[in-house]
């Protein structure tokens, strides 16, 4: 059973942030919630935090229509090099990086409203002279 939550209806994202009042609890030594304003912003659509757009997006509240099928895409890339004394090894620890790069700079997505379920990366020797 689905249960109502906050969701944006442009991407679908879950990721909704709330305009709200806080106040310093010294006690504590964090903030506590006085109340909770209108104003919401869809992390996904707002965009990289050094381009972020308040309000973006459209967050509603209720139950969010089940996710869309998975796409699995694939990006096959071969890179001939020269090594001038780079071990084999070390040009495949290189380009298994920049997968890994990639994902975690969030440019398997870029700036849409796409989510990576899972990624998957392998680096093979095609030909070694």
């Amino acid at each position: 059973m689905n249960q109502q939550t906050w969701y944006c209806a442009d991407c679908g994202g879950r990721e909704i942030h709330h305009d709200a009042a806080v106040k310093w609890n010294p006690a504590n030594q964090e903030y506590d919630v006085v109340t909770v304003h209108d104003g919401t912003t869809c992390t996904t659509c707002a965009g990289a935090p050094d381009n972020f757009k308040p309000y973006a997006g459209s967050p509603v509240f209720g139950i969010p229509p089940e996710p869309a099928d998975t796409v699995k895409v694939q990006l096959a890339l071969t890179v001939e090099y020269t090594p001038n004394g780079c071990s084999t090894e070390s040009l495949v620890e290189l380009l298994s990086g920049v997968a890994s790069s990639a994902a975690m700079a969030g440019q398997l997505t870029g700036e849409s409203p796409a989510e990576v379920a899972e990624w998957t990366s392998t680096v093979a020797v095609l030909q070694a002279q």
